[in-house]
């Protein structure tokens, strides 16, 4: 009797689990439409190596110099299906090797660091159609800890990117960097002053985005292919229209001149006209 009463609580306990999954099933979550227009952002990421250069000038001997050997990571973020797209970088990188006037130097500490931030306006060229071309100038601002100094530097830079597609969603990027900075700012411009802060970096990292699509001929993406003839047959309507509007304003340029003839000729007829009815009510007025 207990064995019927279990079994009956069991049947009637799984008929009410597949009652909740089934109307879990028919729970369906919306799809957000897609917007091939939408503005959308492209996460871009690797490994950096950089060389700092600061210079103090002098009139009696020769100048000194610093440079500094820089290697690190780097993110940057870049917008998309804007007028004007813009790039954001952050690098944090370690000090490896640094040289007094082209002599080595041996670092005493061992807690040095860099970040290097960068943010500008990018444009981006398509390079024979198997890669990209970004460029794009600079506001750049450094802080290093070295082996004397906090440094604060904030300059202008320039930004040369190479993108190459591997597939329609990846993309290897070679990116490289220059910038002048002022390298006095902060309370260390009171111990020693810098005249001249430059910078060289490199980049090496990839792309894996969804919205920023590759569509290059060796990348086989049939919804690039039909984007591709969409904007060709998008094209064609455009310039179908434009010929069209063209020959509508044609023809009614020509509609005018033969309405103004028209008009023309219709007032020097009545000129006409009023001219022989004045010189007759003149000859008559004359007869009487």
């Amino acid at each position: 009797m207990k064995a019927k009463k279990i079994f009956s609580c069991l049947f009637v306990l799984s008929f009410g689990l597949a009652g909740i999954f089934a109307e879990t099933d028919k729970l369906v979550k919306p799809q957000k439409p897609y917007d091939p227009e939408a503005p959308f952002l492209m996460h871009n990421w690797g490994v950096c190596w950089s060389r700092v250069t600061r210079i103090q000038t002098k009139t009696d001997r020769s100048n000194f110099v610093w440079q500094d050997d820089l290697v690190g990571l780097y993110y940057s973020v870049q917008t998309g299906n804007l007028p004007v797209n813009l790039i954001l970088s952050a690098e944090v990188m370690y000090p490896y090797h640094y040289e007094f006037n082209k002599v080595a130097q041996i670092s005493k500490q061992i807690i040095l660091y860099s970040f290097n931030f960068n943010l500008g306006p990018i444009w981006t060229v398509p390079l024979f159609d198997v890669a990209k071309l970004d460029l794009a100038p600079m506001v750049h601002y450094r802080y290093q800890l070295s082996d004397k100094y906090h440094h604060n530097e904030i300059g202008l830079g320039a930004f040369v990117g190479f993108e190459f597609p591997v597939t329609k969603k990846i993309s290897i990027l070679l990116n490289g960097e220059f910038t002048y900075d002022l390298g006095n700012l902060g309370t260390n411009s009171k111990v020693q002053l810098f005249d001249h802060v430059f910078s060289y970096n490199a980049q090496l990292g990839c792309r894996i985005s969804n919205r920023g699509k590759n569509s290059f001929y060796y990348i086989k993406d049939e919804e690039a292919k039909e984007i591709a003839k969409q904007r060709v047959a998008e094209r064609q309507q455009e310039q179908e229209a434009k010929k069209q509007e063209q020959e509508a304003k044609k023809q009614q340029k020509e509609e005018m001149k033969a309405q103004y003839k028209k008009d023309l000729e219709e007032y020097k007829q009545a000129k006409k006209t009023q001219k022989a009815e004045k010189a007759r009510t003149r000859a008559e007025a004359k007869g009487e």
